[in-house]
């Protein structure tokens, strides 16, 4: 969902769309996970960020001299999200919470790898056209640093602590993602997606304070 999705809007839109996902943790935590229940600032918290979320997708700022996010784009990776916070559920409460972080991290590259590449071939994706430096650097940060590091890492920390705490601490991820958009990439930076950006991050922060 996550790439297709970047290919049909823009960085600071998928950033904060991709990081909804500690909704999706914290109402299913709700019924799969015992002790870890909604509140009524968990609930205002929900609220605060649906509403984030419809001003992100109903915003379309637009940079001079760059392309502009597209509700399908959008839609994309809030599926991501989606699919992130049911992964992070399955993790955590099920049988998988007792298996070795790293042997998580192992299947789900080698079920998905096989898997992604039928899918990339099905729909005529040629693989690396243009094998430079900065292709390579980035093929290989995503590898071993995403991939490798960053999977495995908060496997474990799903696996050691309550869910929605370990999603609080990538609460600060949507405003870098929409800083490194606008620094990098001359991404805009228009009303909509500063109020969604601030919707979302104190919905989430309610969510997942403690109390």
């Amino acid at each position: 969902f996550l790439y297709p999705g970047l290919e049909r809007t823009t960085v600071a839109h998928a950033v904060i769309l991709l990081y909804t996902s500690p909704l999706v943790v914290a109402v299913g935590a709700h019924f799969l996970i015992p002790g870890d229940r909604l509140t009524a600032a968990k609930v205002v918290g929900l609220l605060l960020a649906l509403a984030g979320v419809a001003v992100v997708l109903t915003g379309r700022d637009v940079a001079h001299g760059t392309s502009g996010p597209t509700l399908a784009g959008d839609l994309l990776c809030l599926g991501g999200a989606l699919a992130w916070g049911a992964l992070t559920l399955c993790i955590r409460a099920t049988r998988l919470a007792t298996v070795p972080a790293e042997r998580v991290t192992f299947f789900q590259l080698a079920i998905s790898g096989p898997v992604l590449i039928a899918l990339s071939l099905e729909l005529g994706e040629m693989g690396v056209v243009d094998p430079n430096p900065a292709v390579l650097g980035a093929f290989a940060f995503t590898v071993v640093f995403v991939a490798f590091f960053v999977f495995t890492t908060t496997t474990w920390l799903f696996q050691s602590y309550p869910a929605t705490k370990v999603m609080a601490f990538l609460m600060l991820t949507p405003a870098f993602g929409v800083v490194a958009g606008y620094v990098l990439l001359g991404e805009a930076l228009g009303p909509s997606l500063l109020v969604g950006l601030v919707l979302v991050v104190a919905g989430l922060w309610l969510v997942n304070r403690r109390g």
